[in-house]
């Protein structure tokens, strides 16, 4: 299971008390195994749909009033749905294929996303 959500806490408890940075917000990039590669989703808050990282943070948040934008990196899914075969498809090594999609198709989209986030015109 991925427990990253007790190492996003505690940096983000740092961001917030942060005295340059009165109102930080919270973006989390996450991969994504229900989009094809390379397309991106972005949902505000909401629930971690069976995504195990995403249940750790929003766990180890709990009780601090976060808004927590998630964008989501299309990763693709392995025909398999057995657990071991999924995890060892979402660790393993993307394709140079794959890292082409990221660059030309998501990275542009990811990175309007976060200046839409930052600006408020996304949310």
């Amino acid at each position: 299971m991925n427990v990253s959500g007790p190492a996003v806490s505690k940096a983000w408890r740092l961001f917030k008390s942060s005295p340059s940075n009165p109102n930080p917000t919270l973006i989390i990039l996450h991969d994504e195994l229900e989009k094809p590669v390379g397309k991106v989703k972005y949902k505000k808050d909401g629930s971690a749909g069976g995504h195990n990282g995403l249940s750790s943070i929003r766990d180890s948040l709990a009780g601090q009033k976060t808004t927590i934008h998630k964008i989501g990196l299309g990763i693709g899914r392995p025909e398999s749905r057995d657990k071991n075969v999924v995890a060892e498809y979402v660790l393993g090594r993307m394709s140079s294929r794959e890292k082409d999609l990221m660059i030309e198709e998501a990275l542009p989209v990811v990175l309007q996303m976060i200046e839409d986030i930052g600006t408020g015109k996304l949310k």
